[in-house]
């Protein structure tokens, strides 16, 4: 008697969505190495330049924007009208749809500064080569002026470590990882580059953010799911950051 192969099995055996030729280089890079580097995003930079200049200066207002260590890192999460052009480029939206499956959401946003006064993991969590303890899911990263590999505090990420299955995801200590030992077994690459460029990653990629440097680093993170993903990890009751809490909750199906 004949047997349906496991959903499993059915997923596989499933062809691609049509895609442009951009778009299928997106996706191939993400795929084989976890990450892949934007040279444009095709962004109106002075508005990004001019929303950023000011949500960073809000340090009384909590809701939008939050200080750490007098000012070594500062996050601030306000609504971005500008972004609006990415969230609606086709070319990106259908790659991350390759990747996550078709049901994927942007679930929000945030603007990120590393300050000078930034010099070590002690004040800065994600200076510490990890996961992100949320499985398969994308961050996209844009440059608010040009990030440099040595000195310019780059994302840094261990080629090809995306697929790893790990012991253990509800546990911060576990997802964390020694220099020594990441620069010993993995190929590590530096994702600086030019201003209004940037670039996606799997955050289950092992990586950091440096925070040795001599300059200032600022972007705008942009966090993609599978629709389904996160109120699966809630109904379990798992201890998974499932969206990230620290940012703009935009809720947008591309």
């Amino acid at each position: 008697k004949h047997h349906p192969p496991p959903p499993i099995l059915l997923l596989l055996r499933q062809e691609l969505p049509k895609m442009s030729d951009a778009s299928k280089a997106i996706f191939h890079n993400l795929s084989r190495d976890g990450f892949v580097k934007i040279d444009d995003w095709g962004l109106d930079m002075d508005a990004l330049r001019k929303t950023a200049d000011w949500a960073l200066s809000q340090r009384e207002q909590k809701n939008v924007t939050v200080v750490l260590d007098d000012g070594a890192v500062i996050m601030a999460r306000p609504r971005v009208p500008a972004l609006d052009a990415l969230l609606n480029n086709e070319t990106v939206n259908a790659a991350i749809r390759a990747y996550l499956g078709q049901d994927s959401v942007l679930h929000g946003y945030k603007i990120l500064r590393l300050s000078k006064r930034l010099q070590g993991a002690d004040n800065y969590i994600a200076a510490d080569w990890h996961h992100d303890r949320a499985g398969r899911r994308l961050k996209l990263f844009i440059f608010l002026h040009d990030v440099e590999n040595f000195g310019g505090r780059p994302t840094e990420v261990a080629n090809r470590t995306h697929n790893l299955v790990y012991w253990h995801y509800e546990d911060y200590f576990t997802s964390r990882y020694d220099n020594e030992y990441v620069q010993k077994n993995f190929d590590v690459h530096q994702l600086g580059g030019p201003r209004g460029g940037g670039f996606i990653f799997d955050t289950n990629t092992i990586h950091r953010g440096s925070p040795f440097g001599t300059k200032m680093r600022e972007t705008i993170i942009l966090e993609y799911h599978n629709e389904y993903k996160c109120p699966a990890i809630h109904s379990l009751g798992l201890n998974v950051p499932c969206p990230s809490g620290d940012q703009y909750m935009a809720y947008h199906k591309i």
